[in-house]
């Protein structure tokens, strides 16, 4: 940001618990990283080379995109190799 001001608004629910920022991580995110997103909430098991393969992209583009993902802290790995992608967000 150049110089300007940055606001974040946030919501709050009907039970009193403050929601997350409105234009929070999701909204940000490019339309390839909202396919990896979508591709990892419907194959939560789906390997980084698969998920290459299934946006036709390599390998390392994968990697770089979840690694944004992860950054973000929309998902984690868990269980390594053999292992699931863990969404942690609610929709």
């Amino acid at each position: 940001m150049n110089g300007g001001v940055e606001v974040t608004i946030f919501l709050q629910t009907i039970d009193n618990e403050t929601s997350g920022p409105i234009g929070g991580p999701i909204d940000n995110l490019t339309d390839r990283q909202k396919e990896v997103l979508q591709i990892i909430e419907e194959h939560n098991k789906i390997s980084k080379r698969k998920l290459a393969e299934q946006l036709n992209i390599n390998v390392s583009a994968a990697q770089a995109h979840l690694d944004i993902l992860k950054e973000k802290g929309l998902i984690r790995r868990e269980g390594g190799t053999r292992g699931f992608w863990k969404i942690l967000y609610k929709k």
